[in-house]
């Protein structure tokens, strides 16, 4: 695994709502919906899920804009037929944050945070880096990809939120809130 340290860290181990951290640190934050669509799991997305490799889910794609630069990818996915169900209101997001869903209902329960360093030639960070550049029109400037996930449960049923950080540029961004230690995982 690479090693992490100082402010990348902090960043990696941000509790509470990633948006409202990167809003403090590069106002105005926006986010730019990349794609929503059925779509098969990942090994990746469907371990944390309980769920097997090409299971129907929904995924959302977006990119997180701090002052004008692309910041973060992320992305969302819950079991197709949930999404219908407890999970019904992410269709109805746009461009509209994520954590405004997660963060402001009392029945919404989170995982710890796990964090992975991916190295170029995983698969994930394969599309983190082709998603990058269809959305930006620029590489993806890394050479591998922090990625940090948790799920969310609401009525028994799982929301997967996975965030992938720019190695070099996370080490920038200023920290201005109290953040806390997550869990660390080594990637799958």
């Amino acid at each position: 695994m690479r090693p992490v340290t100082g402010q990348a860290l902090r960043w990696l181990r941000a509790e509470g709502s990633l948006t409202m951290h990167l809003r403090r640190a590069r106002a105005p934050l926006t986010v730019q919906v990349l794609g929503q669509a059925r779509e098969p799991a990942r090994a990746e997305d469907a371990r944390p899920l309980g769920l097997r490799p090409g299971t129907a889910v929904l995924g959302r794609t977006v990119l997180l804009v701090g002052d004008g630069r692309p910041m973060v990818l992320a992305h969302s996915v819950v079991r197709a037929a949930v999404a219908r169900g407890p999970w019904r209101a992410l269709g109805g997001l746009g461009s509209r944050p994520l954590a405004e869903l997660l963060f402001t209902r009392a029945d919404v329960d989170r995982s710890p945070l796990w964090q992975a360093w991916l190295p170029p030639a995983h698969p994930l960070a394969r599309w983190v880096a082709r998603a990058w550049q269809q959305a930006t029109g620029q590489p993806f400037p890394g050479r591998g990809v922090w990625r940090r996930w948790s799920c969310f449960e609401r009525q028994g049923q799982s929301l997967l939120v996975n965030e992938f950080f720019v190695p070099g540029e996370v080490a920038a961004w200023p920290v201005r809130a109290r953040q806390r230690a997550g869990r660390y995982r080594r990637s799958e």
